[in-house]
């Protein structure tokens, strides 16, 4: 593994060369490893890693900047302040990920996957804000429910970014419930010999 980090870029999104990949800890929807920014967070399937561009060195300075300027603005972290500050943090992943260098394929063409990074970029978003602002695991099997008959009904009778959107709150659903579990529905299956959907701590069970 050591040797397949030494041959990384450095990170696509501020340049830093402290990248951080474990096995089993970071995982993308397809289960593909993922590589991990020390310095800025940022993160990427280490399968697309190097074929993107790298940022304009002045970029990166921007970046910083903008970061110091939001935290500033949110404040120190406080249990009454603290939902301001989480929503300072995702707001800042998701304005790297639209500043971020795109991946490069050969020549100008663009890589085949990489609708399905900017896609899984933006459910990652949501689900990270999700989980922080509705914190718990009651219903969770209901609301995903609630959020494929969204979609349904988009994909029937609203413009195509509506779809998109719904999609991505269906696939953010989906993801809670095979991470934060459902209580609410732990003892029907506890009556059928079934294990409990609880919160995953770390990787897959």
């Amino acid at each position: 593994m050591t040797k397949t980090m030494d041959m990384l870029l450095p990170c696509p999104f501020c340049g830093s060369d402290a990248l951080d990949q474990r096995p089993n800890d970071f995982l993308d929807a397809t289960g593909a490893n993922v590589v991990r920014c020390a310095w800025c967070h940022g993160a990427a399937p280490m399968r697309t890693w190097n074929r993107r561009a790298q940022p304009d060195p002045e970029g990166a300075g921007e970046v910083e900047a903008w970061e110091r300027r939001l935290r500033g603005r949110a404040g120190p972290f406080t249990a009454r302040e603290g939902e301001r500050y989480v929503e300072a943090d995702v707001a800042l992943e998701a304005f790297r990920f639209a500043l971020a260098a795109k991946p490069q394929g050969d020549g100008a063409r663009v890589t085949e996957d990489a609708g399905v990074d900017a896609f899984l970029a933006e459910v990652r978003t949501e689900l990270i804000r999700a989980r922080a602002k509705f914190p718990g695991d009651r219903l969770m099997t209901i609301a995903l429910a609630e959020e494929f008959g969204e979609l349904c009904k988009a994909v029937l009778d609203e413009p195509s970014a509506n779809v998109r959107k719904e999609a991505v709150q269906t696939a953010v659903m989906a993801a809670r419930v095979a991470l934060d579990g459902d209580s609410s529905v732990n003892e029907w299956r506890r009556e059928r010999g079934l294990d409990a959907l609880a919160r995953v701590q770390g990787g897959a069970k």
